[in-house]
């Protein structure tokens, strides 16, 4: 999965709108090097660069204009609308700039890269986002006490058991994935449940 775009997100997100634009001017060259130090092409470097700067940017904007990070995580309503603008919408235009580009320079077809970039991305952007919102509007601190350690350990024990039960041995193995979740969101905060998301 692609997290290095939720990352970007939530960083431009803390900064305000008059030092976004350099900031993401910097993201923009952090990606292209990134990407060529690991041995790719400078021209396939460059053109990675559209489809997450439209990912990145847009998710950006969408999350200022409809000023979704406040609460996105109060109420049924404002998760979806969390999900959909801020992870789905940016994710799905951005797969589909990046399988146009890469269908047009002949390096994968457009049906085959584009379901495969968009869940790359959204999956990224909705595993990890919402740990990364929540951490920096909660403000909090990463250092729980040790009842809090006992119960973190039991509930990442019982979310990796199930996890791996259900996926080996399950017919329908995501109705399972949920269950643990479901009760830990009971019982515990949302922090918590994000970080087990992830």
């Amino acid at each position: 999965f692609w997290y290095p775009n939720a990352i970007a997100i939530a960083f431009l997100l803390k900064e305000d709108k008059k030092s976004v634009w350099l900031l993401a001017l910097a993201l923009v060259a952090a990606n292209f090097f990134s990407n060529w130090f690991a041995g790719s092409s400078w021209h396939l470097s460059l053109a990675f660069l559209l489809p997450n700067c439209v990912d990145v940017l847009l998710a950006v904007w969408l999350a200022r204009r409809f000023q979704i990070v406040p609460d996105f995580d109060q109420s049924p309503k404002r998760m979806l609308s969390f999900i959909f603008l801020m992870c789905l919408l940016p994710s799905g235009l951005g797969a589909l700039t990046g399988a146009s580009l890469f269908a047009s320079m002949d390096i994968a077809t457009f049906a085959t890269l584009l379901p495969v970039w968009f869940v790359g991305s959204s999956v990224g952007s909705l595993s990890l986002l919402p740990l990364l919102l929540i951490i920096e509007r909660d403000d909090i601190k990463l250092d729980p006490h040790l009842d809090e350690k006992k119960q973190l350990f039991f509930y990442v024990v019982l979310v990796c058991a199930v996890s791996y039960g259900a996926l080996r041995y399950l017919p329908f193995p995501f109705i399972y994935l949920i269950m643990p979740l479901m009760l830990i969101a009971v019982e515990s905060h949302m922090k918590t449940v994000a970080g087990l998301i992830f």
